[in-house]
């Protein structure tokens, strides 16, 4: 039977039509493998708007979505879909939506092993998981973490989009001796991304600045040549326009930017709206 949602699907289906386009990419059979790097260098956070898109556009294809708050609680999240007509709670309950809480008790004194066992502790109403890193060891922290995402793709067969708003709690623990950790943490993404035996996508926010300014820390580099595509959201080199809110050039994560555009890149201006968000080509702004 079809979730609740979709009886708002013909008001929002539309709502991402022109990035979808530039993407290749069909709204009612999303990507089912592949890693998607977000790298948000705009001030206010637009980057985010992209993240909202992928949760909505797989609970609306009916596949499982895997959203990682770091960043952001649930509610927040919740207030956000429903405004695209998706319900996160009635998602729950029908088992395609889980929410691992890394934003609530992002940090834990209690120390952890790498043997230690997961148990996948879903409330079946809100689909919250609980987890926090221990500040006794950040790599028993990272297998724990991909212990969890491992149980959660592979508890059902069907398709699932793992959503990671945010790297900054890993990084922030992590001492430069420590950063191949996290390296090693989004390498175990890509390659759970690419597991023929799975269906599985991986969508990673960071923050960056914007290209050709090379990323203050190495591990946004390394995710860049790991990510099939990196969509790269920033201001506008002109500056601020009431028109126009940003652009999002989107690339092969093994693209340089200078040679993006000659090579197939897309260049996007967009415009925030109250339930959507338009994306046009440079120039082509839509009213």
């Amino acid at each position: 039977p079809h979730s609740p949602q979709h009886r708002h699907f013909g008001e929002t289906r539309a709502m991402y039509d022109d990035l979808n386009a530039a993407l290749n990419w069909n709204a009612e059979n999303p990507p089912w493998h592949g890693m998607v790097l977000i790298k948000d260098a705009a001030p206010t956070s637009e980057g985010t708007l992209l993240l909202h898109h992928f949760v909505s556009m797989h609970l609306r294809a009916e596949r499982r979505v895997c959203l990682v708050g770091f960043e952001q609680a649930l509610q927040h999240y919740s207030a956000v879909a429903r405004r695209f007509g998706v319900h996160l709670p009635a998602e729950a309950q029908a088992g395609r939506f889980t929410f691992v809480d890394g934003f609530s008790n992002p940090f834990s004194p209690a120390a952890t092993t790498p043997d230690q066992s997961v148990d996948l502790e879903r409330d079946p109403r809100s689909g919250l998981v609980n987890f926090s890193i221990s500040l006794q060891s950040l790599e028993s922290s990272v297998q724990q973490f991909t212990k969890l995402i491992s149980k959660i793709v592979r508890s059902d067969s069907s398709d699932c989009c793992i959503v990671i708003d945010g790297l900054s709690t890993f990084l922030d623990s992590a001492s430069e001796m420590e950063e191949f950790l996290v390296a090693d943490l989004l390498h175990y993404l890509r390659v759970l991304s690419k597991d023929p035996s799975l269906r599985c996508s991986v969508v990673v926010l960071a923050q960056a600045p914007p290209s050709p300014v090379p990323p203050l820390d190495r591990t946004i580099l390394s995710a860049e040549y790991m990510a099939d595509t990196v969509m790269e959201v920033s201001p506008l080199t002109s500056g601020h326009s009431s028109a126009v809110h940003g652009q999002l050039l989107i690339r092969d994560g093994t693209q340089e930017r200078d040679e993006t555009l000659s090579e197939g890149g897309k260049m996007l201006q967009f415009k925030a709206k109250d339930n959507t968000v338009s994306f046009f080509p440079p120039g082509l702004f839509k009213s």
